[in-house]
């Protein structure tokens, strides 16, 4: 019995003594729990200078993490250039966080041009309702990097057979509405859409006679999440007959994005 309880008395003392001493990695002359001199350069006694704690990498028993210091003054002291990269980072970019704190690269509007949207650089013919309930697609997109954007539209529509109240959408996808990487930050959320009045009757004769139903238009804030993201225009779907589109040839046809802050 005495024999077994020496022998726990000793396991303690020793187990105490470890905890006790510091650790070191490649130098025997630790100076905190957990030292790394990573360029083996320390010496072996005293305290390493500005050049050798440059390759140092320190843990205090505060739990501050020192890179590049021995004496870090906060959770995360690093001496010496960062680099962080998540997918947003551009020339001019700034570091900033989410109210949970989570940081992200995002560029200024001062720093951002304004985005034209993309046309069909060929005659893709009309874009005609079918009577279904998935919208359908404009064949005209815009590509956005992450922050925040006010995108302006505007789209004729023509030779339609009755009049009624047609909307435009953004989405992520081309056959549905959804926002993969984007959000709207306006009071109609996920409902947000572009809208205007066609009105049979309507007639445009220049340069030739043509049923003018049409011009819906508008001016929606958005925020990219995503690092980058191609956001489609998508018109409502409408009965058989009820409008005529063409993203090439109607030139009162516009889509951009300004960057705000």
């Amino acid at each position: 019995m005495k024999n077994r309880l020496v022998t726990i008395l000793l396991g303690a003392l020793a187990t105490g003594s470890v905890y006790a001493q510091n650790t070191g990695v490649n130098t025997k002359n630790p100076k905190s729990p957990l030292h790394v001199d990573a360029g083996k350069d320390n010496n072996a006694s005293g305290d390493p200078d500005a050049a050798q704690q440059a390759n140092d990498f320190i843990v205090t028993n505060a739990g501050n993490v020192g890179i590049g210091t021995l004496s870090p003054s906060h959770k995360l002291d690093l001496r010496g250039k960062i680099q962080i990269k998540d997918g947003g980072e551009r020339a001019g970019s700034i570091l900033t966080t989410d109210a949970t704190g989570l940081a992200r690269w995002i560029s200024p509007s001062v720093v951002k041009p304004l985005v034209n949207g993309t046309f069909p650089t060929t005659d893709p013919g009309l874009i005609v309702p079918n009577g279904g309930m998935a919208p359908i697609d404009s064949k005209i997109s815009i590509t956005l990097s992450r922050g925040k954007w006010m995108v302006h539209a505007g789209v004729t529509f023509t030779n339609g057979n009755s009049t009624l109240f047609q909307r435009c959408y953004l989405s992520s996808a081309t056959n549905a509405l959804q926002q993969t990487g984007f959000n709207f930050l306006g009071p109609a959320g996920v409902q947000t859409s572009y809208g205007g009045v066609l009105v049979q009757g309507l007639m445009d004769t220049n340069p030739t006679p043509l049923m003018q139903f049409g011009f819906v238009t508008g001016s929606t804030l958005i925020e990219v999440t995503a690092p980058s993201v191609v956001i489609y225009l998508l018109l409502q779907n409408q009965p058989v007959g009820a409008y005529k589109f063409n993203p090439k040839t109607y030139l009162e046809n516009y889509f951009f994005a300004k960057p705000v802050d």
